[in-house]
């Protein structure tokens, strides 16, 4: 894929860790001096000082397990970042998507509609894959700015920690995830003035509702520490359980605990200016069986995807990582 979209002309770089694929893109820097290529893992790369002032966009086969960091290393350059185009599991696909009142609704939703406004563009069967993974797949677009500028001048992340918080034991109401920040009942006067229910839990909640609670009991603006709150409240409601709660919606605190040894498999890649730029298939596309699943393309995106990733497989790579390929 990186051959194709290096064929355009336009600066691409692209970041690897696998040392068999840098390999393979330095061979290919021959041919397309256009093509800058980074050996490291996604997480450790500057992607601002690689943007040198212009706009990007970003485009990405994710490890599933640590989706959620590297989109929060993403999002900390959302400034200059106009799209993010990433194939991920579609159970995470669905989540970042999600919208309030549903059961994939929480953290991991709010923390991506806060920076960016998420579209499932096109779900991909396992069967589109040689060896098939244990898993569908999504590609997700994600269009920024989010919601944050409706929000005014509040500061992202204790916002983000606030909400971590309300979701930590996310079949309890907010007044009682919430009890490290009020008695009882300011915590119902302050959902009473947001307009919220008082039995109201956390997946209830838009983006904006979040901000106005979290501004009403001064979880933002004050320097409080909620984070370890949150953790300290996940752990509590897991001993509790007696065994993992799935319905935790921090993925996070799981998905750190694996980045450090999982990292080999990370690829993701950076386009400069207005050219969309992908790079990393970890398995070859059986165009066939995406016809058979009757895949659905009901976007422009969608289009450029399968585009991008049918030609990108003509190279018919074979890789031990049972991943999705990636798109432009």
């Amino acid at each position: 894929m990186t051959e194709v979209l290096a064929a355009t002309g336009a600066p691409i770089t692209a970041i690897e860790i696998d040392a068999p694929l840098v390999r393979r893109l330095q061979h290919l820097m021959q041919q397309f001096p256009n093509l800058d290529v980074i050996s490291s893992d996604v997480l450790k790369v500057d992607i601002a000082e690689i943007a040198a002032g212009q706009r990007v966009r970003i485009y990405g086969n994710l490890p599933y397990y640590i989706t959620s960091p590297i989109l929060h290393h993403l999002f900390a350059c959302a400034s200059i970042i106009n799209e993010i185009h990433i194939v991920v599991q579609l159970e995470v696909a669905d989540r970042l998507a999600a919208q309030p009142g549903g059961r994939d609704y929480g953290y991991l939703s709010v923390a991506t509609q806060l920076y960016s406004r998420p579209e499932l563009v096109l779900k991909i069967p396992r069967e589109a894959f040689e060896p098939p993974p244990e898993v569908a797949s999504a590609l997700v677009t994600l269009r920024l700015p989010g919601q944050a500028p409706v929000l005014g001048n509040i500061d992202k992340e204790q916002l983000l920690d606030f909400v971590k918080l309300c979701f930590a034991q996310k079949r309890k109401t907010l007044v009682n995830n919430l009890k490290s920040l009020g008695k009882a009942d300011q915590v119902r006067g302050a959902l009473e003035r947001c307009g919220v229910r008082p039995d109201a839990r956390a997946e209830q909640l838009t983006l904006v509702e979040f901000a106005q609670l979290a501004r009403e009991l001064g979880a933002v603006g004050s320097g409080v520490a909620l984070l370890e709150q949150a953790e300290i409240l996940v752990m509590e409601d897991d001993l509790a359980d007696g065994l993992p709660d799935e319905e935790i919606a921090d993925e996070e605190l799981a998905y750190q605990e694996m980045a450090e040894e999982d990292l080999a498999d990370d690829s993701t890649d950076v386009a400069s200016a207005d050219v969309d730029v992908a790079e990393g298939i970890d398995a070859a596309v059986n165009t066939e069986a995406l016809l058979d699943a009757g895949v659905v393309i009901d976007s422009e995106a969608g289009v450029d995807f399968l585009a991008a990733m049918l030609a990108a497989v003509t190279a018919h790579r074979h890789y031990d990582r049972p991943l999705s390929a990636i798109a432009a």
